[in-house]
């Protein structure tokens, strides 16, 4: 696999400055996710994946420092401030309300209805929460996605991801055999996707499925459709698998094709793939460490 590039971030940042109240604390969250602290936070136990059964973190228990939780909660708020984010400012001014545990619980399991419902308690815009809850998440799930890599049966076929449950962020077109995977943006994972499968209901009836392609991406680039459900999901073409930190990136670097999608009345659905159910509990004070990432 690839390795991941901070200049990938940097590039955005420069073509995109409007960009950057998400890319700053993305690129906190990648720095983040580097430190040994979250291999601490995994569940000692987890579902086994088969053939489209739940996904590992289903009904996990994710012990997590409350201090370590807050300070970072804290560190995404402001660097989304700092990055001209006018309504991070007012979280970054309130973060010190939040229910730490509660938000990256509702994050991991995409609750939109209850990061609304943490937002209103304190007042601030829910949309605010949602984006830096998604974020507080990330360095976790990505820590997920290395560590149980190995545990992704080739023979899984469901639509979610087969770790965290989420829909994928991408489909992959790789190599001179033309192998088709799905991404996950929240934790890196990379799974099978079969050409005339629809991710999202299912439907595999080639006249129902279709794609959209720019003359100019030259077929490298495009967007495969769903007329039963109407979702869609990216595709890119690559040479080899994009770092598991570098899809989310890739995400944004193809938002021309959401907007593609959009205008030819194509979504993708709101929410987890597959609902965790998990449960974010205080760690233990004897196994408290120190929050310690930054150098």
């Amino acid at each position: 696999m690839a390795r991941s590039s901070p200049d990938r971030l940097a590039r955005l940042e420069s073509e995109h400055p409007e960009w950057r109240p998400w890319l700053l604390p993305l690129a906190r969250a990648r720095r983040a996710a580097s430190s040994a602290v979250w291999q601490t936070c995994l569940p000692t136990t987890a579902l086994e994946a088969g053939d489209e059964t739940p996904p590992l973190l289903a009904g996990a228990v994710i012990a997590v420092e409350p201090r370590l939780l807050a300070t970072w909660l804290a560190e995404l708020a402001g660097a989304a401030a700092e990055a001209g984010s006018a309504s991070a400012g007012s979280l970054r001014a309130r973060a010190g309300s939040l229910d730490a545990l509660a938000v990256l619980e509702a994050g991991l399991d995409q609750d939109r209805r209850r990061l609304a419902a943490l937002a209103a308690d304190v007042g601030v815009q829910s949309g605010a929460l949602e984006a830096v809850a998604g974020l507080l998440a990330w360095p976790l799930l990505q820590t997920c996605g290395q560590q149980w890599a190995h545990r992704i049966p080739p023979s899984w076929r469901g639509g979610y991801c087969p770790i965290c449950g989420a829909w994928p962020t991408l489909a992959e077109t790789r190599g001179v055999e033309r192998v088709r995977r799905f991404r996950c943006g929240r934790c890196g994972s990379d799974w099978h996707a079969d050409w005339l499968r629809c991710p999202y209901c299912g439907m595999a009836e080639h006249d129902r499925l279709g794609s959209l392609v720019s003359e100019l991406a030259a077929g490298r680039r495009r967007v495969d459709v769903c007329r039963a459900c109407g979702g869609y999901v990216k595709g890119l073409t690559t040479l080899q698998a994009t770092p598991a930190p570098d899809v989310a990136v890739a995400d944004l670097a193809s938002v021309d094709l959401d907007v593609v999608a959009l205008e030819h009345g194509f979504t993708r659905p709101e929410g987890a793939g597959y609902p965790l159910g998990l449960r974010v509990v205080e760690t233990p004070r004897r196994g408290r460490r120190l929050f310690a990432w930054r150098a």
